[in-house]
């Protein structure tokens, strides 16, 4: 079975473009998940000039600088990625122009 968890790490707001998914056969430790999804981040915001001149509209499975790889359907990016046997927490994020947030009322 596979555990979504959508959330914006550093401020613990729900943000629907950021995905953690873990399979309930690995022990993820939460503390080094919000520290791999906070360094995800990051990273991500870093790269986004060249992110959305390239996969605009699309999900992105992005990695330690570099996107993996991408899908309109982030359904069919994500059931891939774990058909793959990439049974860990992954970051995974629809890139737009403006970033869309939710925040608390």
């Amino acid at each position: 079975m596979i555990v979504w968890l959508q959330f914006q790490p550093s401020e613990y707001l729900w943000k629907p473009s950021m995905t953690i998914a873990r399979s309930d056969r690995i022990s993820t430790d939460p503390a080094e998940i919000l520290a791999y999804m906070e360094q995800q981040a990051d990273l991500f915001d870093r790269a986004k000039p060249q992110i959305v001149e390239a996969y605009l509209n699309q999900y992105v499975w992005f990695e330690n600088g570099q996107v993996l790889d991408s899908d309109p359907s982030h359904e069919d990016l994500v059931l891939r990625i774990y058909g793959a046997g990439e049974p860990r927490p992954l970051f995974v994020r629809k890139v737009r122009a403006v970033e869309r947030y939710l925040s608390k009322c």
